[in-house]
């Protein structure tokens, strides 16, 4: 079953499916190597345009990510 996409949205945060319009200003929040500390995958932002693209392509199926 492919989800709805839908933004989610309440006083305090907003949640959008993952567009290629979001790749740059997210480019820019993961520059700071501390946020990815606890990563297992896109250590240090090193594999940012891998993990984006992975994540367009899944929701072209049954998967859903989120900005």
């Amino acid at each position: 079953m492919r989800p709805e996409a839908i933004a989610l949205e309440n006083a305090h945060v907003a949640l959008e499916p993952l567009e290629e319009r979001h790749r740059a200003p997210l480019r820019v929040a993961g520059a700071d190597p501390v946020l990815w500390r606890f990563a297992t995958r896109n250590q240090h932002n090193a594999n940012f345009d891998d993990w984006v693209d992975s994540r367009l392509a899944a929701a072209a199926g049954d998967d859903a990510t989120f900005a």
